[in-house]
């Protein structure tokens, strides 16, 4: 359906169009819009409109109105296509989920932007694809332009909204993300999988802290523990020095099949060296209910008490937490009573209501009011 096919409703309802490009990528972006616009769905407020790349599979919630436009690379579409669409809809709020927003908002009143983190700022993570350079340079140019007095700007966590505040002086406002569309997934099995393992949400980037991760499980030596490591394929250089039993590489999983190897494990692993929001956390808690996570932001933010906190870059500290959640019932038990509780600020409807807040009341909303008010 193209944009001129629908004119939004002006029944008394705010007007927001969210930029849908990443919808259906299985990455955090298009994890992180999927439950966005889910959240918004929600409110009785919004007439809520999304633009997507024409061909775009991913269903939207009932009531939601799509607009297809004809797809090209992000910088693009962002800076030529979404001004064209804000200009034809004229919306009363726009909200940018993916770190930076057009230049050209074609006077729309109200622009929100999501900016998740500044990893791409940090010297030490690397970039190895064109596509990531150039996605990089991007961020680098476009998010210092979100000072604009113009610009709404939001985050997920206090550590990135600290950080904002302090590097460019933006008034930052803050909300949650909810994981309930990933968890509700179908399972799917995973075929040759042992009794009982340790999962680790791993990937193949420095910060993901693979190597030091499967030393610490080795040196933990819980009897008949295996190590599913996801995220890392069995051809990968890092799997291919790890040819026993007792640590195994599935490759590339869909998420029913990762659901299911959340479910089934006995705890969940993401000591992550430096990561924009973490979602494997939350992802952990809601579904196995043990995890063993980095004692640093923004994993211990979203864990609080409801995790085994440890400092990554230990090998000692990571191999006792794996021993710790493999041999004690009470402790796994205990977690999972403590994660259950802490999910709760994580919800679709609280979602709702932070962003609500921004998009109805953009002027009334002081900054550190979303931060006061957060479930913690």
């Amino acid at each position: 359906m193209t944009v001129d096919e629908i004119k939004p409703a002006r029944d008394g309802r705010k007007v927001l169009l969210v930029d849908g490009y990443y919808l259906s990528s299985s990455r955090g972006m298009g994890r992180y819009a999927r439950e966005l616009v889910a959240a918004l769905a929600l409110s009785p407020d919004l007439d809520l409109h999304v633009v997507v790349q024409s061909g775009e599979l991913e269903p939207l919630p009932a009531g939601v109105h799509r607009h297809e436009r004809p797809g090209m690379p992000f910088p693009l579409w962002e800076q030529l296509m979404v001004p064209l669409v804000l200009r034809t809809l004229k919306p009363d709020v726009f909200h940018a989920p993916y770190n930076t927003a057009p230049v050209l908002r074609m006077g729309v009143p109200t622009t929100v932007v999501t900016i998740h983190d500044l990893m791409f700022l940090d010297p030490e993570f690397k970039t190895h694809s064109i596509r990531q350079r150039i996605g990089r340079a991007y961020r680098q140019i476009f998010v210092p332009r979100s000072t604009s007095k113009s610009l709404k700007v939001t985050t997920e966590t206090n550590e990135v909204s600290s950080m904002l505040q302090k590097r460019f002086g933006m008034s930052v406002h803050l909300h949650r993300i909810s994981v309930e569309g990933f968890v509700g997934v179908n399972p799917e099995p995973v075929e040759g999988l042992p009794g009982r393992y340790i999962l680790f949400v791993s990937g193949a980037a420095f910060n993901k802290n693979s190597e030091r991760t499967i030393a610490a499980f080795r040196q933990a030596a819980a009897e008949d523990a295996i190590l599913i490591v996801a995220g890392i394929g069995a051809g990968h250089a890092s799997a291919l020095k790890h040819t026993d039993e007792t640590v195994k590489f599935p490759g590339w999983l869909t998420d029913g099949q990762l659901i299911y190897l959340y479910r089934n494990a006995i705890a969940v692993l993401f000591p992550s060296l430096l990561e924009g929001y973490g979602l494997p956390v939350l992802e952990g808690m809601a579904t196995c209910g043990v995890v063993v996570t980095s004692d640093r932001p923004p994993m211990n933010e979203l864990a609080e008490n409801a995790a085994v906190l440890v400092d990554p870059e230990s090998v000692d500290e990571i191999a006792e937490a794996i021993r710790r959640v493999w041999t004690d019932g009470d402790l796994r038990d205990d977690l999972k009573v403590r994660a259950a509780i802490r999910m709760k600020a994580f919800s679709r409807a609280a979602m709702s209501e932070a962003l609500c807040a921004l998009y109805l009341h953009p002027n009334d909303l002081h900054p550190r009011h979303m931060r006061k008010n957060d479930v913690q």
